[in-house]
């Protein structure tokens, strides 16, 4: 992402919920090790974020499936 001016957003799943939740488990979402809603300052210029997923409450081995949509927005 490339921004003109410095600027602050956060990104959230369009349901709010902390968690993607699947047919058995959840997902949690972080962006650069940060939790969804909390407030990220972008510099003037390029930016580049990790985004990744932790799986929880698996019991069994196989394909899970869910879904959510993930929302950037101004903080």
């Amino acid at each position: 992402m490339t921004c003109v001016s410095p600027t602050a957003v956060k990104f959230n799943l369009i349901t709010n919920d902390n968690y993607v939740y699947l047919d058995e488990g959840k997902s949690l979402i972080t962006i650069d090790e940060k939790p969804l809603n909390t407030k990220i300052d972008l510099p003037e210029g390029d930016s580049t974020w990790s985004i990744k997923d932790m799986l929880t409450g698996m019991t069994t081995e196989g394909y899970h499936t869910g879904s959510s949509v993930l929302v950037m927005m101004p903080y």
